[in-house]
């Protein structure tokens, strides 16, 4: 992955596996968001990130430690 995509990628395992409440976000009681609801709360942070579905594809295959995932837009 290129430098951007790694930074991207560690923003979101923050934003997920950290502190959703800081970007305004509720897991659901499998840990899930709705896709959109993440981009937009991205987007919306302190320091904005700004992606869309393909970026995230593009994240979840080339990463090594297979973290996320995307089913039924969550």
């Amino acid at each position: 992955m290129n430098k951007r995509l790694i930074d991207v990628s560690k923003t979101i395992s923050y934003a997920l596996r950290h502190r959703p409440d800081e970007f305004g976000l509720s897991l659901d009681k499998e840990g899930w968001v709705d896709f959109e609801v993440f981009c937009r709360a991205l987007a919306s942070y302190k320091h904005p990130i700004y992606v869309d579905k393909e970026t995230i594809e593009k994240i979840i295959a080339e990463s090594d430690k297979k973290r996320f995932e995307l089913t039924d837009g969550k």
